[in-house]
């Protein structure tokens, strides 16, 4: 692995435990098995490496793992819970960027005019989707409002679950991903026609 991976790994994996504020650049130095040194020769601050992290963040999902671009081929009730599930597992693998989303939205400018500047990018891929798989007829007609309305709920579930349920004492597992997707089928049931509907629950208690 190289030095500038290893670096990263390291970050995401303190980050992840303790959280950014408590780990400093030589912690992950340690961590990555090299100098402080080396590490400021790759990275000038550890606000350098959290904007790497998001930045391989939105490389990942620019290769067809966002909601967007997940739903450019034919929708599906199918290839829609495997969206889901590759968000949620996504957001677990980098929870302390989720879980701080706010915070790190006011202490680094640069991060947040990146983090807005995705944001924007991925809202209008999830309503062009929502629109796809009306067109598709496994979801009802909505007019704009229910369209922008569906959009909306459907990121600050995926964007802030890590978040609600630390905030009601809960401790975050990867088998709380699969409560999200619950959340996410629940929000979308009463959109769908009444047939697909009937299908995915029953296909879903069969699972």
């Amino acid at each position: 692995m190289e030095t500038r991976d290893r670096i990263i790994h390291a970050a995401i994996t303190l980050f992840n435990q303790k959280g950014t504020k408590a780990v400093t650049t030589n912690h992950i130095a340690a961590a990555a098995g090299i100098s402080p040194g080396n590490l400021y020769y790759h990275f000038r601050n550890k606000e350098a490496i959290i904007r790497e992290i998001f930045s391989r963040i939105v490389e990942f999902t620019e290769a067809g793992s966002s909601y967007g671009s997940g739903f450019r081929v034919k929708p599906s009730i199918e290839h829609m819970e495997a969206v889901f599930m590759r968000v949620f597992t996504l957001h677990w693998e980098y929870r302390f960027l989720y879980r701080e989303f706010n915070a790190l939205l006011n202490r680094d400018k640069e991060l947040r005019a990146a983090i807005i500047k995705d944001q924007k990018r991925r809202l209008t891929e999830v309503r062009d989707s929502i629109r796809a798989f009306i067109n598709a007829g496994i979801f009802r007609d909505m007019d704009e409002a229910e369209i922008e309305f569906l959009k909306t709920s459907l990121w600050i579930i995926g964007t802030y679950w890590h978040s609600f349920l630390e905030s009601g004492g809960k401790k975050i597992t990867i088998s709380r991903v699969e409560d999200g997707i619950d959340m996410m089928r629940t929000l979308l049931r009463p959109y769908m026609h009444e047939t697909v509907g009937e299908r995915n629950e029953t296909e879903c208690a069969k699972g």
